[in-house]
């Protein structure tokens, strides 16, 4: 089917759509060293992003769909 404007908002919308947890079991001590040694890593390599950045991120892509919706 032809791809309308309507179409392209209800691909951007559903885009970030997750999945529920795979377990819902508690992280093991090993998991816990493996995961600070990973962000130690990422933070060292400049790819790592906090809460503070990704949430700033998130409004950014909230604002710019609103735009675009405003611009209909």
């Amino acid at each position: 089917f032809p791809f309308t404007t309507t179409t392209t908002l209800f691909f951007a919308i559903h885009e970030h759509v997750t999945a529920g947890p795979i377990s819902e079991d508690l992280p093991k001590e090993a998991d816990l060293v493996q995961m600070t040694k990973l962000i130690e890593c990422l933070k060292a390599n400049n790819a790592f992003e906090d809460d503070l950045e990704l949430s700033n991120q998130r409004k950014c892509e909230y604002f710019k769909f609103r735009v675009l919706i405003l611009q209909m």
